[in-house]
Order: C-alpha cells, then sequence, then structure tokens
C-alpha cells in the first residue's frame, strides 16, 4: 500500500507512540488509513486498515473530539463531508461519523492539510480546512474555512478565515501560538503552479508564500505575510529556542542557482518573526518534505531530522539539522535505520520504546505502488546529554509528577513530565500560590520540566504543575510535600 503521510500519535492511550499513515489500496493517492500499535519496544502490531469511502486523498488529523480521554482521528473527505472516527482508547475506531457542513455551493474540500484547535477558548476542538470552488483546484477561487466543533464530534458553521490572492492554492496548514499569546494561530503556506512558458520550476510550483494568521481567541484572525519565495517549501511548526512562541520551519528548493536550503522563521510576542537560514550543501539536495523536530541528542537544543530521497537508491540517508532556532545550524548525516527501501515516508518523531529520549520511525516501500509496507524504527541510543529525568506518563494525556516526593530535603528539586492529545506549548510550577518555573521542552505530544535548587521553608506546601497546549487547553496536577 503506497504511502502518504505518517503521524506518530498514542491512539490506545498507554504513553507510548503509535502510528497512523495515509495509504492507497490501489494506483490511487488515498482511500483509506491505517494504525499501527505499538509493542512498547519499538516494535509494532499489523496494521489496521479504516476506509475513508473514497479513493481520492483524505488528509488527517487528530484530537479528543467528544471530551471521552481517548484520541480521535479526523478526515476531510471530498467533496464536502467531515468523517469522524471516535477512538475506543484500545487503539481501535468506531464507524465514522460523517458530518456534512454547510459550505458554500460548489465547494470542494482540497487535499490541504487539515488541522484542530481550540481556537475559541470554549473547550471544545475546532478544524481548519481548505477547499475551492469550480471544476477543479487550479480555477478556484480557494478558501480556509474555520469549522466550530461543538464537543461532541460535530462541525458546524464553516466560517471563512482566509482566502488566497486570485490563482494561489493552499497547500499545509498548521497550528501553533506564535506570538505567546495563549490563543492559538494558524500557519498556511500556499503557492503558485507553474504554468507555460515558465522554466526551471521546482515540483510544479513557480512561488510559495507562507503567512501566519494570528487568532484574538474568539474565532476571529489577522494574517501577517511571513515571506514569498520562488520555488517550493515544505512548512512545519515547533517551539525551536524553547522560549513559549511556536516558530515556523521548513526546506525551501529555490530554483535560480537549484539552491536549497533550511528556513527558520521564529515566532516573537510583537506578531514579528526572526529570519534564519542555512544552506544545504548541493550534494545534499532531494531532501524530503517530512521534516520532525526533537532534541535528539540531549543538548538542549531542538534539532530537525529528514530523509533525503536518493533516487531508488538503497541506501537513503538521515539528514540532522543541529541547533535549529540558532544562527549557529550543522547539518550532519548518517544512515537510515536498517530496512529501510527506496520508497518512504517520515520520519516520524515519538517516543516508540517507553523512555525519555525521542525516537524515529519510517514506514518503507520496497517499490512505488507496492501492495505491502514495512515500518522500520530508529530508537536512539544516545547515552550522553539531557533528556529529562521523569519518564512520561503510562497514558496519552496527563501529567507524571517524580519529585518531590511526599517528604523532601532543601533545596527542593521538581522533575515532571507531561503527554497530550493536542499540541503542547509550556509546563509550569507554582508552589503556595507563587510561580517557580516555567519549561518550553516540547517534542510531539509529550513534554517535560526540570527545576533545581528551589530553597524553600520547612513545613507542608502546596504545589500545582499547569501542561499548557497551543491552544492554552491546561491540564493541571496538585500535589502536597513536606519539606524537613
Amino acid at each position: 500500500m503506497p504511502t502518504t503521510q505518517t503521524f506518530a500519535v498514542d491512539v490506545n492511550n498507554d504513553g507510548i507512540s503509535d502510528l497512523v499513515y495515509l495509504t492507497s489500496p490501489t494506483n490511487t493517492i488515498g482511500g483509506e488509513f491505517s494504525v499501527n500499535i505499538n509493542n512498547g519496544d519499538g516494535t509494532f502490531k499489523p496494521p489496521v486498515v479504516y476506509p475513508t469511502g473514497t479513493t481520492a486523498l483524505t488528509p488527517l488529523t487528530w484530537g479528543d473530539f467528544n471530551h471521552d480521554g481517548k484520541l480521535d482521528i479526523v478526515a476531510a473527505v471530498p467533496p464536502n463531508q467531515i468523517a469522524l472516527w471516535l477512538g475506543n482508547g484500545d487503539g481501535t475506531f468506531q464507524a465514522p461519523v460523517t458530518i456534512t457542513p454547510d459550505f458554500p455551493a460548489g465547494t470542494t474540500l482540497s487535499s490541504s492539510t487539515i488541522a484542530a484547535a481550540d481556537f475559541e477558548h470554549n473547550g471544545n476542538l475546532d478544524l481548519v480546512v481548505s477547499g475551492y470552488i469550480g471544476n477543479d483546484n487550479f480555477s478556484g477561487p480557494w478558501d480556509v474555512f474555520l469549522l466550530h466543533g461543538d464537543g461532541q464530534g460535530h462541525f458546524t458553521e464553516p466560517t471563512v478565515i482566509y482566502q488566497p490572492t486570485s490563482g494561489w492554492l493552499v497547500d499545509t496548514i498548521l497550528t501553533g501560538d506564535f506570538d505567546s499569546d495563549n490563543n492559538a494561530d494558524v500557519a498556511i503556506a500556499e503557492y503558485l503552479p507553474c504554468a507555460p512558458p515558465a522554466t526551471a520550476c521546482i515540483g510544479d510550483t513557480s512561488e510559495t508564500n507562507v503567512l501566519a494568521l494570528f487568532g484574538d481567541g474568539t474565532g476571529s484572525f489577522a494574517p501577517v505575510d511571513v515571506t514569498t519565495i520562488d520555488g517550493a517549501m515544505s512548512l512545519a511548526a515547533a517551539d525551536l529556542n524553547n522560549d513559549a512562541a511556536t516558530d515556523l520551519y521548513g526546506i525551501q528548493l529555490i530554483p535560480e542557482g537549484s539552491k536549497t536550503q533550511l528556513a527558520v522563521f521564529l515566532g516573537h510576542y510583537g506578531r514579528q518573526f526572526g529570519y534564519l537560514f542555512t544552506t544545504v550543501p548541493s550534494a545534499l539536495t532531494n531532501i524530503d518534505s517530512q521534516v520532525v523536530a526533537a532534541d535528539f541528542d540531549g543538548t538542549g537544543h531542538w534539532a530537525l531530522a529528514a530523509l533525503r530521497d536518493t533516487f531508488n537508491d538503497p541506501d537513503t540517508q538521515m539528514v540532522y539539522f543541529l541547533n535549529a532556532g540558532t544562527p549557529n545550524v550543522t547539518i550532519v548525516t548518517g544512515p537510515s535505520p536498517a530496512g529501510v527501501n527506496s520508497y518512504q515516508t517520515g520520519p516520524a518523531v515519538g517516543n516508540f520504546n517507553g523512555d525519555t529520549k525521542p525516537d524515529i520511525a519510517i514506514v518503507s516501500n520496497p517499490a512505488f505502488q507496492s501492495p505491502t509496507s514495512t515500518i522500520v524504527t530508529g530508537i536512539n541510543a544516545n547515552t550522553q546529554g539531557f533528556y529529562g529525568s521523569c519518564n512520561y506518563p503510562t497514558s496519552g494525556q496527563g501529567i507524571h509528577l517524580c519529585s518531590p516526593t511526599t517528604t523532601t530535603g532543601s533545596p527542593v528539586t521538581f522533575s515532571a513530565s507531561a503527554n497530550s492529545f493536542g499540541q503542547l506549548r509550556k509546563m509550569e510550577l507554582w508552589v503556595d500560590g507563587n510561580k517557580l518555573g516555567e519549561d518550553h521542552l516540547n517534542w510531539g505530544q509529550s513534554s517535560y520540566f526540570n527545576l533545581t535548587g528551589s530553597t524553600l521553608s520547612p513545613g507542608t506546601h502546596d504545589g500545582t504543575i499547569f501542561a499548557a497546549d497551543i491552544d492554552n487547553t491546561l491540564q493541571r496536577y496538585d500535589f502536597t510535600f513536606t519539606v524537613q
């Protein structure tokens, strides 16, 4: 089954990342998604396949859309439906619930990525999707819609939050909090297709435009242009410099001079972005578009990982951008995990063996339209660095406090970790009503917190750990400890 997207998410609520990926049963480009449950050691059970009811590419996202503490999966199904697979909490999903929102007449949902967050601070997850009106996606016009979630698994009242300029197509939709104001924002990559007599086009794209839609917490958005380039660009989001503002990053393929570079746009509370560019050596071109972020080497600085497409060469190559989010990016390479074939998607980053270190997984195919796929896992074997001293919760969402225990001495060490069905932004520590610390050490659906050397008076103290998502959805863990 040819694979088109790969995600690491915890679908059975055990604290270990599983895999969800779009697949195709035939030579088409969509039609189903597969779920592989992790055995807890980096190996996976056979896939369970869920048809989407169409042969079109159906972008996926996930979250707890009905407040039952179980992860659900949602897809945008052309021409105009939303399909929701409610999770049973054990890695299986119920038959899809199909919703037909009241889109403008003639709207066809696109194959662009979709995203979920609580954009209105009502506790319900909403969706952002894109679509076009006309006979095909090139004729347009295009709209980006906010679908309002009701907290029971339904989405209503499509609201247009952005309209691309005529001729531009939406490619990527992401969420984040790019200005650190506790309101969820949206980032979009749109592109202008090549048209004769255009030359030197890469990926059939003549230009790419990146913009951020800053949310106000009520469902309204203010657009800010980030960059426009000649050529194609992938786009992803993570807090690369640990400042609680989500950043954007991607690989730019610029036709002029066939230049490839890593672009990082650092989010800022003033709704401005910092710009960092790193040229990729010509020997390392053809980097795949799925680029993931985590602290792979335990330095406290986030790195990016991607696969280099070697065009039928079985010796595929991993490319790492160390110190991403700083001006001092170092590019290193290494072999892909053993077993990767010529056609693959990923990497996906997750906690695949239950320790505190980020791992990678790749879905590999022996041929472009192979009916079978192989999951190849790279378990992080780094023995240096610091990845957090507290194992992650044994649930898909929750907070695990490792220190202090009930009784402790002073100074006090605080250590905790968190998982979320959403996108974590920060963890905070409060003691006796006072904020003692904040960490932004987030990767994938996980985050960790460490604070050492806190001098507290003898006696009993009340502590609270908060874990906040990008939309300020909060998890809270209260505890009491005694300082001797």
